[in-house]
């Protein structure tokens, strides 16, 4: 309603307790701003969680994903960054292995990690050297020799 508090800023989510048609034209009556996140807590019984983009963080050391959260068809989050070790651990231990260890992108002090560093700066020096590829195995196998 155009007297409504909420009509100068109306805010992204809206409920209106009585809808009115006059003439046409559709008004809400008794509005108040909802916030997903109430929806959220009350209602998760009821969601839909959709994962995309699981990616090793090197700033949290961890796999994380983009969570879409919906309800109805309506979404309430979406790009919510959450750890995906509890949505697919298979899928999540290998994403470690191929861009955390094979691509040496963990941050720890371990002997074995730097010393891998050494060895993939070495080979990439030879091959610059050289002005050939393939002395470097891709991520793929050496995330297989992680795996074991």
């Amino acid at each position: 309603f155009p007297g409504s508090a909420v009509a100068k800023a109306p805010p992204p989510w809206l409920f209106s307790a009585q809808v009115l048609d006059l003439n046409g034209r559709v008004y809400g009556l008794m509005n108040a701003r909802v916030e997903p996140a109430w929806i959220e807590r009350q209602a998760a019984h009821l969601l839909k969680r959709a994962y995309a983009d699981p990616h090793w963080s090197r700033a949290r050391g961890a796999v994380l994903a983009y969570e879409q959260v919906g309800l109805f068809g309506l979404v309430l989050a979406e790009r919510r960054t959450v750890p995906f070790q509890r949505q697919d651990p298979a899928q999540a231990h290998a994403i470690f292995l191929e861009q955390a260890l094979a691509e040496c992108a963990l941050d720890a002090r371990l002997d074995f990690l730097s010393g891998n560093r050494r060895l993939l700066a070495e080979a990439e020096r030879i091959e610059a050297q050289q002005r050939r590829a393939g002395l470097l195995q891709p991520a793929a196998t050496r995330a297989a020799f992680f795996a074991g």
